[in-house]
């Protein structure tokens, strides 16, 4: 048998003085001892490092329970645009209205009464602000009579390209700034007649259309003008 000489090692790393003459049976059986006592110490110290807040496996729990937050606040934005923007009519039946008549809007013994809308409202809903409000109007003559109506007040916003076609009048309408979130913008509008004083009474339906904002709910896009 060949003797190995096996020294325990200090701290320090050097032998000590007590050197052991053993053979390779005493070798492997020591070599085992010490590997069980150094896998005590490594998991002796995996365990303190991980009782000290720290550890692979507690920071892939930690990974694991923010998920859910991330994905909430990623969503988030698209509730911001939850809601709808409604276009109302401001109209009751019988509502009596003003017509002046076309070019004497300053003379008030040519106005004419009549029933029909005053004006029509946007209600932004949403959480975000509106695009610019960009849309036309038609006022369109029904039934028999000569008589012609058309806008010639529109105090919010502009109205522009007024034109009269076949007896139908047009415009455009538009309000750079839109509708801010929450909020209600009124669009009042002044009615005139065309003809002599004492024209014949008739009938007239009022439509809206919108190209922006794109998405609004309109509750209904036409009323109706009468002339009495």
């Amino acid at each position: 048998m060949i003797d190995q000489t096996f020294s325990r090692i200090g701290k320090s790393g050097q032998c000590s003085d007590n050197a052991l003459s053993i053979g390779r049976p005493q070798r492997a059986a020591a070599e085992n001892y010490m590997g069980a006592q150094l896998s005590e110490v490594l998991n002796e110290k995996v365990t303190s490092s991980e009782e000290g807040g720290f550890s692979r496996r507690r920071v892939v729990k930690g990974v694991a329970w923010s998920l859910p937050v991330i994905a909430t606040a990623i969503a988030a934005p698209a509730a911001a645009t939850s809601g709808i923007i409604e276009v109302l009519w401001d109209f009751e039946a019988d509502q009596s209205v003003i017509l002046v008549r076309s070019t004497q809007e300053t003379k008030p013994d040519m106005n004419r009464t009549g029933t029909g809308p005053k004006a029509f409202y946007l209600r932004n809903t949403t959480l975000a602000d509106s695009a610019a409000i960009q849309g036309s109007v038609r006022v369109t003559p029904s039934g028999t009579g000569s008589a012609l109506a058309g806008i010639y007040s529109f105090p919010t916003g502009s109205l522009t390209n007024q034109a009269v076609t076949g007896g139908v009048f047009s415009a455009n309408f538009a309000l750079a700034s839109g509708v801010a979130k929450g909020s209600m913008v009124t669009f009042p509008m002044g009615f005139y007649y065309s003809g002599s004083r004492n024209i014949a009474a008739r009938e007239f339906t009022v439509d809206l259309s919108f190209t922006s904002p794109t998405g609004l709910v309109i509750l209904s896009s036409t009323t109706i003008l009468k002339l009495l």
